[in-house]
């Protein structure tokens, strides 16, 4: 699913306690996980309300995935999509 990303890296995601404030929150990609036909990046880094739609970047800064999602009943597990799949999407309706 993403090539660059080996279970047990260390990853972040950008989030805030408050509106003002925000910094990089750490986590770790723990594998991929298939939701509905689709691949998710699976990591333990926060993803809440305040931070879901922004970046997943690894160590160097690189973006590799967009944070989408946590499940319920996984609480310490969130979700990004993949960028590959992003920028799938993304051509689809702005590279014509």
């Amino acid at each position: 699913c993403n090539n660059s990303l080996s279970q047990g890296q260390t990853v972040f995601t950008i989030g805030s306690e408050s509106i003002l404030d925000f910094k990089p929150i750490e986590g770790v990609f723990s594998g991929i996980k298939s939701l509905d036909d689709n691949d998710y990046l699976q990591t333990t880094a926060p993803i809440h309300f305040i931070n879901a739609g922004g970046p997943l970047l690894d160590k160097r800064g690189d973006v590799v995935g967009v944070t989408t999602h946590r499940l319920l009943d996984e609480e310490k597990i969130g979700y990004a999509i993949p960028m590959h799949m992003v920028m799938k999407e993304f051509r689809k309706y702005y590279n014509k």
